[in-house]
């Protein structure tokens, strides 16, 4: 590895003139030309050992309101049931979760600050639209239907990109990602025309993505307290250090 004489220039900012050394962590990437590997690897780990997990919060936020808007897609419940559990969308779903996910963001967790910011925010615009149509702001129609499904499908993809992502962290949290993929594909079909079974088996995907994310919450919660796995997670793979990229 090459080293980088320090000068006025590179002290003033000027990186015209010297080598780059990027570094991908959990925080993303980052510059460590003048931090070594190891050392960097250090440094993470005194932040996380100095701020609370804030996952279980997240997954508890992203379990129950998968499960709530769950039951109504799945056709267990009614669509009239959802104004029963606006509140729980708005503040537990979406406001709590969010707020794990900037407390992920906080802790370096570019996961999890991602996913449950994402799906934080999701939830209450979820309680939103709920809401808006109870006060007959949003009549029902099928361009409106349309729009909503392609919403759904862009969390889909949303929930993709999360799910490779979290194979490199367990497989609880991948799997949770993995079965609510298929469950927002097929929920969406229904509002472009498609028939309501289909729906109705996303639905079961979701509720199956929600029992797992309890799960994971749980586990978190129980193994930090006993300092020990009590409840497996699943163990990502072996993987090596990242390299280095030099940017000339």
């Amino acid at each position: 590895m090459s080293t980088t004489r320090v000068t006025p220039e590179t002290q003033r900012g000027d990186v015209s003139n010297r080598r780059l050394f990027l570094h991908w962590t959990p925080s993303g990437l980052v510059d460590s030309t003048h931090i070594p590997v190891e050392e960097m690897l250090k440094i993470e780990e005194r932040h996380e050992a100095t701020r609370a997990e804030s996952a279980p919060l997240g997954l508890f936020g992203f379990a129950i309101g998968t499960f709530l808007i769950a039951m109504v897609v799945s056709g267990f419940s009614p669509r009239t049931a959802l104004v029963a559990v606006i509140p729980t969308l708005l503040l537990f779903a979406g406001i709590g979760q969010f707020i794990a996910g900037l407390l992920a963001f906080d802790r370096g967790s570019t996961f999890g600050g991602t996913m449950f910011c994402t799906f934080g925010a999701g939830y209450a615009t979820a309680g939103m639209f709920a809401w808006m149509q109870q006060a007959g702001v949003i009549t029902p129609s099928s361009d409106n239907r349309a729009i909503f499904g392609l919403g759904v499908l862009c969390f889909a993809y949303m929930a993709l990109v999360l799910t490779i992502a979290a194979m490199r962290s367990n497989m609880t949290y991948a799997a949770t990602l993995g079965a609510l993929v298929i469950g927002y594909a097929l929920a969406s079909i229904p509002y472009f025309g498609g028939p309501a079974a289909i729906g109705h088996v996303g639905g079961w995907l979701m509720i199956v993505s929600s029992l797992i994310a309890f799960y994971g919450g749980g586990a978190v919660v129980v193994n930090s307290n006993w300092r020990r796995e009590v409840w497996p997670l699943g163990a990502p793979p072996r993987y090596e250090l990242t390299p280095q990229i030099d940017v000339r």
